[in-house]
């Protein structure tokens, strides 16, 4: 077998292996309630869309214990229970945010419904004689995760 042959199985298994995820459309409140498997699969894309009622800043220590606060986008609460959802931005998004021009992200986001895209991870605060509260993420790490749908004061 060539080299060229070789280059081109390994290229092939890899996307192969890329191709299987899918996608499925959701409200921050279906995802949260009715994600089921998907949401611990990590192959499961979600396009989540929503309207950005804030941007919070939640510090954050990183695993080189160095201190940074994450922006948040937080959807109007729609979600039944304890459980919540975010959309972080990445201090490498943020960066590029602020690149093209954006200065101001809580002026910026606050009062567009917006569509995210991505896999979902979560956190789970774990509370004494209480079950579990999760707060499920799209982390937003490029702006092709992002899709602008409309600006509205609701």
């Amino acid at each position: 077998m060539s080299l060229r042959l070789l280059v081109l199985a390994i290229v092939s298994f890899i996307h192969t292996g890329t191709s299987a995820a899918t996608t499925q459309r959701a409200t921050p409140a279906h995802l949260v309630t009715k994600g089921g498997k998907a949401l611990w699969d990590n192959t499961t894309e979600f396009r989540v869309h929503f309207h950005v009622h804030a941007v919070r800043s939640v510090p954050t220590i990183f695993p080189d214990e160095t201190k940074h606060t994450i922006l948040h986008l937080v959807p109007r609460q729609e979600i039944p229970g304890r459980h919540d959802f975010t959309a972080p931005i990445s201090r490498e998004f943020e960066a590029t945010l602020k690149r093209i021009g954006i200065r101001d992200l809580r002026k910026h986001f606050t009062g567009r419904d917006i569509e995210v895209k991505g896999t979902v991870s979560a956190t789970g605060l774990d509370l004494i004689l209480s079950k579990t509260v999760w707060t499920y993420h799209i982390s937003l790490r490029s702006l092709d995760q992002i899709v602008y749908l409309r600006y509205s004061k609701e």
